[in-house]
């Protein structure tokens, strides 16, 4: 969807997550169809892409059901992550939110920002 102009009234927009049962082990943004996702995992998790697409922002929230020091692999280069690094540990029970943004629709210019809540 394209605005041009202002759009009232103005209640921004509902967003169909696309949910995994169970434990996860891997998932894969789809860029061109996913917007937020939702998993868990006892084992940790490693995150690839399909379908790259220029300005498009994912949002992904991932709960570590186990005990401490699980890894969230997230996919993209340490230097285009807000932890400096691939991976990053999230204690027993916690969860935490994966922005992605892939500003040209490819691997090289996808940023992944990283929050612990």
């Amino acid at each position: 969807v394209t605005f041009t102009g202002s759009v009232t009234p103005q209640k921004g927009f509902i967003y169909t997550p696309t949910v995994y049962s169970g434990s996860t082990t891997s998932v894969t943004i789809d860029f061109a169809n996913n917007s937020v996702l939702r998993a868990q995992s006892a084992t940790g998790i490693t995150v690839s892409f399909s379908n790259y697409t220029a300005g498009k922002m994912v949002e992904m929230w991932f709960t570590n059901t186990a005990g401490n020091g699980q890894t969230f692999t997230h996919g993209v280069s340490a230097t285009n992550s807000t932890t400096g690094s691939t991976t990053y540990n999230i204690t027993s029970g916690a969860t935490i939110l994966a922005r992605y943004f892939c500003i040209d629709g490819t691997l090289a210019n996808t940023f992944c920002a990283i929050v612990h809540a």
